[in-house]
């Protein structure tokens, strides 16, 4: 199964450290620009401690 992630679970999920729970659930997760930008560029500029987790989890996985 696929799923295409939004920015406001996404959040949540890294905030628990849970991303881990897509892998489980899904066979690709696909995020669009939009979202990335949200979640990551965004959270970056406004410090979130959040975007780097994902930022991490995207790099490391290339689907979150």
């Amino acid at each position: 199964m696929i799923v295409i992630a939004d920015t406001g679970p996404l959040l949540a999920l890294a905030k628990i450290n849970a991303l881990d729970l897509l892998e489980k659930l899904y066979h690709k997760i696909i995020i669009c620009p939009v979202v990335y930008d949200e979640a990551i560029t965004q959270g970056f500029a406004s410090g979130a401690s959040d975007a780097k987790v994902l930022n991490e989890a995207y790099n490391e996985r290339e689907r979150i």
